[in-house]
């Protein structure tokens, strides 16, 4: 697995820059997804080779979003997901992040 890491998390107040973004194992990114997606608005995120992202966010009443935001159409791919269901979709992933491999993903303007 070849992803890069970045991630906020406001409770501990600490974060790392999408731009900043560093070579993370499976086991570093399951780990920050434990470890970061409790609290509201925190989020988590992946960029491939290619850089496409991926992200993992807590929103309203701790549920969380998958989103793979596409800035060409300005939109997101995006679903509801629990935890499990995001280690889940971490561990499927190979070296690219690819949308027809995350099911139940549906587009959705941004600013809708």
């Amino acid at each position: 697995m070849s992803l890069k890491l970045f991630f906020t998390d406001y409770n501990e107040d600490h974060h790392i820059r999408s731009d900043e973004a560093k070579p993370a194992s499976l086991a570093k990114i399951i780990e920050c997804l434990k470890t970061r997606l409790k609290d509201e608005d925190n989020f988590v995120g992946l960029i491939d080779g290619n850089d496409v992202m991926l992200q993992f966010m807590v929103a309203e009443e701790g549920q969380l979003s998958v989103d793979l935001p596409i800035n060409d159409r300005k939109g997101s791919f995006t679903k509801a997901a629990d935890l499990k269901g995001c280690i889940e979709i971490v561990q499927s992933l190979g070296r690219t992040i690819a949308i027809d491999n995350i099911d139940g993903l549906e587009f959705k303007a941004w600013g809708r």
